[in-house]
């Protein structure tokens, strides 16, 4: 199982795949999860969910295969199917429910039953397994109580929700949850008419995860509220240097490239927009490496999508 993990970690999903095949002849119930989780990684989610329909029949009491099968249906829009290989998780005795009870939510949540995923999520923070939840999956979970009382029109419920939290120094251990988190928090204070708090907590969520699509999108939002429309869609390649500091796992490395999808009005304005969501300490070094395309478009103005980092430690 580790040396599968592994393989799917550094890309060879090839591999882990045969692994998984191999674990499941010898009747070992991993290898539907690695199977599931290669086959997804090469792109085959039907693939991925045909085997984890297989699993679950198998062993039924592996909740992991349940929580997948739910989450690759959902994401496929199946969000009944979905529903239904939750509960059959939830139901089996002696099963860990907990995750798989966050996941529900989530998808009741997705189908814009949005009283019915409230009442599911504050049944999960007042539920005796949130105090021993992992902190990322605790932060979801606050997460995802912001953004539906802000689906529900309840921005100020969704405030003061997220003023109640405790400390949040701990935060910074998790920057994709807790960028989400500030996104939202961000999203109540723009509806509640505070753009100026929001813009400072939204750039926030930026410097957590850059990748951060509803960050992204109320970056948008509140710079469509000046009017401004983008004449240009670009596909950029983004080169600029790296700091030890900024990220002591990279320490040796001299500088990066990363891709960017970005509505301006000319190349230089895009690139204006890219240096919001890079750190401050490289803004100014920044350049465009490649435009990869470039079409008219009317949409906003902004950032639409990054990558992540590729960094090299050659001059």
């Amino acid at each position: 199982m580790k040396e599968a993990s592994e393989l799917l970690e550094a890309g060879k999903p090839e591999l882990a795949l045969s692994i998984g095949r191999q674990m499941e002849k010898h009747r070992f119930s991993g290898g539907f999860e690695i199977q599931a989780l290669a086959y997804r990684e090469l792109g085959d989610t039907e693939k991925a969910i045909q085997v984890l329909r297989q699993g679950t029949e198998c062993v039924p009491d592996v909740w992991v295969l349940w929580n997948l099968l739910g989450n690759y249906l959902s994401d496929e829009g199946s969000f009944d199917e979905a529903l239904t290989a939750y509960d059959a998780g939830i139901d089996r005795p002696n099963i860990y429910t907990y995750c798989l009870r966050v996941n529900r939510a989530n998808v009741v949540w997705r189908m814009k039953r949005l009283d019915e995923a409230d009442a599911d999520i504050e049944a999960l923070l007042s539920d005796t397994e949130f105090a021993t939840a992992d902190p990322d999956l605790k932060l979801y979970i606050h997460g995802a109580r912001i953004g539906i009382l802000n689906d529900l029109g309840r921005h100020k419920e969704a405030i003061t929700y997220f003023e109640s939290l405790a400390d949040n120094q701990d935060w910074i251990h998790y920057p994709a949850e807790a960028s989400r988190i500030e996104s939202k928090y961000a999203t109540a204070l723009w509806h509640d008419g505070r753009v100026d708090e929001a813009s400072s907590v939204v750039r926030r969520a930026v410097g957590l995860d850059k990748s951060n699509e509803d960050a992204q999108w109320l970056i948008r939002e509140i710079r469509r509220q000046t009017g401004e429309i983008g004449s240009q869609s670009f596909e950029l390649m983004i080169h600029g240097p790296w700091l030890s500091e900024l990220s002591p796992e990279c320490a040796g490395c001299k500088g990066f490239y990363s891709s960017y999808s970005v509505v301006a009005e000319t190349l230089d304005e895009a690139l204006a927009f890219v240096r919001e969501f890079e750190p401050k300490e490289i803004r100014d070094a920044l350049e465009i490496d490649e435009v990869k395309h470039q079409e008219p478009s009317d949409e906003p103005k902004g950032v639409y999508w990054t990558s992540g980092y590729s960094f090299y430690s050659e001059d």
